[in-house]
């Protein structure tokens, strides 16, 4: 039996990343930890971001897409592989997609049955109220289901006087679907009607609930090139979802801008200065800079969008590995400092105490290997 290669393509700010894989069973490689091998990878930066008008833009996209789809055919060629891929997974981060939180209540005269199909057809007319000119939904995914006001797992057929439903629906232009569309076709001719668009947002979400956890509260970070995806779990449900314009490509060109380097040269320093790499006085201006800019730009920004509001302990936070102790840093700064200010002004149930909160550093191929079937 030949195995079922797949393509998962992750389109964010900065970057197209493309990735072959195969369901586990078909692996050749001894590997059980999740349900799909990764058997080639491809990436490539999109160019001018973000300082291009939306076509440039789109154009820059489309040229880095194709390039990881000729890197990919050409391994799959190199490997004398016959035959096609089964499936093809474009998963868009903003600025590429638009995700939204709904949430729906109805009140019934008399107890009324619920089934699965009325749950999707109540989903399906808030969908066609979000309609709009030249814009397609992707996708929609269901949070949960509450029956006379209790969150409840298996609600089919379940009767209720009151019914409440809340789901997530991602969007995207249909202009930004036809470019990526007609750029997998163009490498791979056979992909036409097998290619699928999802939200990040809404698959981090899906696979970090099947993440065992004890609180089922957790705020979720996705650092990417030039913009940051937010969403707050609050008990399992999205209740908040937030994009800054602040990613790891941008912290590079800010670290350049002070220090007069090249970007390249830039963002080699920040990979050096998280390996504590640097000479102790180049460790420390560079320190200065990158906190100032992570701090003020990105933390502190997200936390003036959530003021006042209660904040899961769990942070999920989704950057390359060597920005990690920056994003992470700037973040446990920030929650210190709103801290210590909630309990001066005797704001009790804002934020609890510091030491509980807990960020822990995930990976986007993690979270989508764990999720994928």
């Amino acid at each position: 039996m030949n195995p079922l290669y797949s393509l998962i393509l992750e389109i964010e700010s900065g970057v197209v990343k493309g990735h072959i894989v195969v369901p586990r069973a078909h692996s050749p490689r001894d590997n059980h930890e999740f349900s799909t091998d990764t058997l080639w990878s491809a990436s490539a930066l999109i160019s001018g971001a973000p300082h291009r008008d939306s076509f440039h833009l789109l154009s820059s996209m489309t040229k880095a897409l194709s390039n990881v789809l000729s890197i990919l055919a050409k391994d799959m060629a190199h490997e004398a592989v016959a035959h096609q891929l089964v499936s093809f997974d474009c998963i868009l981060s903003s600025p590429w997609i638009t995700v939204s939180s709904r949430s729906v209540s109805i009140a019934y005269d008399k107890p009324t049955v619920v089934t699965q199909q009325r749950v999707l057809d109540i989903m399906s007319i808030e969908r066609k109220k979000l309609a709009q000119p030249d814009m397609a939904i992707v996708e929609q995914k269901l949070f949960d289901v509450a029956i006379n006001g209790y969150s409840i797992a298996e609600f089919n057929n379940k009767k209720a006087r009151e019914l409440s439903v809340f789901f997530g629906i991602g969007m995207t232009s249909e202009v930004i679907v036809e470019h990526i569309n007609n750029t997998i076709v163009a490498h791979f001719a056979y992909a036409k009607g097998k290619i699928t668009c999802q939200s990040d947002t809404l698959l981090h979400y899906a696979s970090s609930r099947n993440i065992t956890r004890e609180d089922p509260s957790f705020i979720s970070a996705h650092v990417h090139g030039e913009l940051s995806d937010f969403f707050i779990v609050d008990n399992g449900r999205i209740s908040r979802i937030t994009s800054l314009p602040f990613g790891y490509q941008t912290l590079n060109r800010y670290v350049a801008g002070q220090t007069g380097e090249s970007h390249d040269t830039s963002a080699s320093k920040v990979t050096l200065h998280a390996a504590n790499a640097l000479h102790r006085d180049e460790h420390n201006r560079t320190s200065k800079h990158i906190d100032m800019a992570v701090q003020d730009k990105w933390a502190q920004v997200f936390l003036d969008t959530t003021e006042n509001e209660l904040l899961p302990y769990e942070i999920m936070l989704n950057v390359p590995k060597q920005y990690y102790p920056h994003f992470k840093r700037a973040l446990e700064n920030m929650l210190e400092e709103r801290v210590a200010r909630s309990n001066k002004d005797g704001k009790d149930g804002i934020l609890a105490k510091t030491q509980r909160f807990v960020v822990t550093h995930v990976n986007t191929d993690v979270l989508h290997r764990l999720f994928r079937i």
